[in-house]
């Protein structure tokens, strides 16, 4: 018998390395020296005496091979079998897309190398269960009628033997096994090459990749195209995870209100960004902590059965972006489980805040709060999307409070034209400018003087006037463009946007001083879509302000409610309100049903507009840029530090600098 070394090699020759790559650490021999007629013979015989339980020479076969052939028959696996095992089917379960989506991505770029050597990808999940197959269809055919590699099939060593997709899954490394090395005869006519794909921020194993072609096709090749289609894959995961922690930070701050406790979690369950200091439950809700009952498997189906006391189903919601889930947001409104008091009865709140909250009972906690706040000086900043009724719980504040009587004022200040925006506000004296009315004139704030000025949009107003505005809040007095005097105002402030003003200020583009000045406390109106159980009752309000006082409001049907409810209203309230009022002038019937409809809703809306591949991935690159500057200015300058507190490596945070050639001493 030919004298061959462990790892097969013919003559005892020890084997030539292929290049490594440093990141993804594929190393394999070289296959050619594998590929010999001596070797593929002493396989052949080796695995007739393997599976005949007959004894095999020392050294006749790889070490790899041999184990891996060793755990397939503890396992029971029939040798003789020809295609993937029935059982694999039944278990089949469709994979996420957060990996599906970096897998595309490494595709695309290995399509002409898998043309040119007439190789299959096939790519597993952690159970070896494959969800996609690409490459040269006549192959991906053969593969699949003559060896049941297909979409579903499970390639786990349990299931199909030894071949690459199992055995790097058992290794949690790469591997090639050559046609006569698997162990089943479902193989003995392909090469395969595989690795595994590794989550970018913990390092744990989540998928596996491999290339297939004919046995007769030199083994390099499947190495050298694994390993590129991995790093490509690699490195597009680790782009999602800097995309999805931005999406992650930034619903965080969407949502976030003072009267509420928010947590911004991964998909893993683990916490992204909270509320600063909050506690539930005996919980802390501290960042990079691990939140109880919540796994990767149960947040990739967005299925929980088991969740702490303090979280409910309804105040969970997802953060998704074309069917890539990144994780989800908790928020627990005021009133939940970590407050042992309950909130007052409706009636017990003002005719303004009483008929929101008959209208939206979802909203009673917030507006309960705004009863209580509403008799004190307290900055008021309201935040959702636009129209979720800012402007009427504003109104509401004011007719509840203690300058109830005075003048209520609405500013809107994205309407205002920039060069005009100072003199609305704050008034001009005579000649001030060119047009100045004669004896001048009283600016919003003088005009909202002993009541309450409301500042709508104020996310959009100019950054450079933002300090007249400041000054304004800070002395409690105003000076008319032109003059020097000072005019002494009382007015309460309540204060809008659809903007995240917290991210804003981190970008610099409002100031952070303005910023506190208004946020005395905060209320974050919902989108329509997130309440809608409220629909029913606001359609019914909205109804009655709608009919003319000598007269019923119609009936609304079943029907149409629902319609209505299933509906995701991008537009709020707003938009629900301009629809009922078109059915109104279209429909001369006392009870509404959905045929009023006819075409006149929109079609169904998403919480997200899903952007096109295209223009994700073209956004990823500055998403990255601003995580890694933040990160690195966050943490003084410490790349170590910024490496950690983003999931990236070092490294990488060294040539993220060099190429945008920040000017950070690390």
């Amino acid at each position: 018998m030919t004298k061959v070394d462990r790892l097969g090699l013919p003559g005892g020759r020890r084997p030539r390395k292929c290049r490594s790559n440093g990141e993804i650490g594929v190393t394999i021999v070289a296959l050619d020296q594998l590929g010999s007629t001596d070797y593929a013979r002493s396989v052949e015989r080796t695995w007739e005496r393997f599976i005949s339980d007959r004894p095999i020479d020392d050294g006749a076969i790889r070490e790899v091979v041999l184990k891996s052939w060793q755990r397939c028959q503890a396992f029971g696996v029939d040798p003789a079998q020809r295609t993937a095992s029935a059982n694999a089917n039944k278990i089949y379960v469709q994979q996420g897309g957060w990996l599906n989506a970096s897998v595309r991505a490494g595709l695309d770029d290995i399509a002409s190398c898998l043309a040119e050597t007439r190789s299959v990808a096939v790519v597993g999940d952690l159970s070896g269960t494959i969800f996609s197959v690409a490459g040269d269809r006549d192959l991906a055919e053969v593969l699949a009628f003559s060896s049941g590699i297909f979409a579903g099939a499970n390639l786990s060593e349990h299931y199909g033997g030894t071949n690459a997709v199992g055995t790097a899954l058992a290794l949690g490394g790469p591997v090639t096994i050559l046609g006569g090395e698997h162990f089943c005869q479902t193989g003995k006519a392909w090469n395969c090459s595989a690795t595994v794909i590794r989550d970018p921020v913990d390092q744990s194993v989540i998928g596996v990749v491999d290339i297939t072609n004919s046995a007769t096709t030199p083994p390099m090749l499947t190495c050298a195209c694994v390993t590129t289609l991995v790093e490509r894959i690699q490195s597009h995961l680790v782009h999602q995870e800097l995309f999805g922690r931005t999406r992650l930070i930034e619903g965080f701050f969407e949502q976030r209100h003072r009267s509420d406790e928010i947590v911004a979690f991964d998909r893993r369950g683990r916490i992204v960004k909270s509320t600063p200091g909050a506690k539930i439950d005996g919980f802390a809700l501290r960042e990079e902590e691990q939140i109880p009952g919540l796994d990767r498997d149960s947040i990739e189906r967005w299925n929980f059965e088991r969740l702490p006391n303090w979280i409910r189903p309804e105040y969970l919601s997802p953060v998704e972006m074309n069917g890539v889930l990144f994780g989800g947001i908790v928020r627990i409104p005021y009133g939940g489980p970590r407050r042992a008091s309950a909130p007052p009865a409706i009636k017990t709140l003002s005719s303004g805040l009483r008929q929101l909250a008959e209208a939206s009972p979802s909203l009673l906690a917030i507006l309960v709060q705004a009863e209580q706040i509403a008799s004190k000086r307290l900055p008021v900043l309201l935040q959702g999307e636009t129209g979720t009724g800012k402007d009427v719980l504003a109104k509401a504040i004011h007719e509840a409070s203690s300058v109830s009587a005075g003048p209520f004022v609405a500013v809107n200040c994205a309407a205002l034209p920039r060069e005009l925006i100072a003199g609305e506000l704050f008034g001009h004296a005579e000649g001030a400018f060119t047009g100045a009315r004669r004896g001048g004139a009283k600016g919003r704030f003088e005009e909202a003087n002993g009541g309450t000025i409301f500042l709508d949009e104020i996310g959009d107003m100019p950054i450079d006037l933002q300090p007249y505005l400041l000054r304004v809040l800070e002395e409690g007095a105003t000076s008319r463009l032109g003059e020097s005097i000072q005019r002494r105002i009382n007015v309460r402030v309540i204060a809008a946007t659809n903007r995240p003003l917290e991210y804003d200020v981190a970008e610099g583009q409002f100031r952070s001083d303005l910023f506190y000045r208004l946020d005395g406390i905060c209320f974050h109106l919902p989108p329509l879509r997130e309440r809608s159980g409220d629909i029913p009752s606001i359609v019914r309000s909205i109804l009655r302000t709608l009919t003319p006082a000598a007269e019923t409001p119609p009936e609304v049907g079943t029907d149409l409610l629902e319609i209505l409810s299933a509906h995701d209203w991008p537009g709020n309230i707003r938009e629900l309100r301009n629809v009922l009022a078109r059915i109104i002038a279209l429909s001369d019937d006392e009870l509404l049903d959905a045929r009023v409809l006819q075409g006149r809703l929109g079609p169904r809306a998403t919480t997200r507009r899903p952007e096109s591949n295209g223009h994700m991935l073209s956004n990823v690159r500055e998403n990255e840029r601003k995580l890694i500057l933040d990160a690195v200015a966050a943490t003084g300058g410490s790349a170590t530090d910024a490496a950690k507190a983003i999931g990236i490596s070092r490294a990488t945070i060294y040539r993220r600098l060099k190429s945008y050639r920040a000017a950070h001493k690390l």
